[in-house]
């Protein structure tokens, strides 16, 4: 059961919602997404005929979406190849971290750490 900090019995609200969250897949996709992936695994060229165009303002707006790691998505991650969605990945990382931490993590010596010299206190508690 559901129940938020009021005690309140949400089942029944979510359950309402089910229909707004809920993916159907046509049963057509889903066989030429299996015989493409057949094809390839046996060698074979994947024709790419069933490709869907996404406009320059969604790739735009799912990119800077992605950086900012906001959440927000226009629907055409799901219709990406897999090279796109792992680029997104890599973007939505660079935005989590941020450029500058990760130029830096990218270019670090590992012997940096050796020539620093750490502060040393004693600390009272209590």
């Amino acid at each position: 059961m559901l129940k938020g900090i009021h005690q309140k019995d949400y089942t029944a609200e979510v359950a309402k919602l089910a229909d707004l969250f809920s993916v159907t897949y046509d049963p057509a996709m889903i066989k030429a997404a299996v015989d493409d992936m057949v094809t390839h695994i046996e060698g074979g060229t994947v024709t790419q005929d069933h490709v869907i165009a996404v406009s320059v303002v969604d790739a735009i707006f799912e990119s800077c979406s992605a950086f900012g790691t906001v959440g927000l998505s226009v629907g055409v991650t799901s219709q990406l190849n897999n090279g796109a969605k792992i680029l997104y990945m890599l973007v939505m990382f660079m935005g989590r971290v941020g450029p500058v931490a990760f130029a830096m993590s990218l270019t670090a010596k590992p012997d940096d750490n050796k020539r620093k010299i750490m502060p040393v206190g004693h600390i009272n508690v209590g």
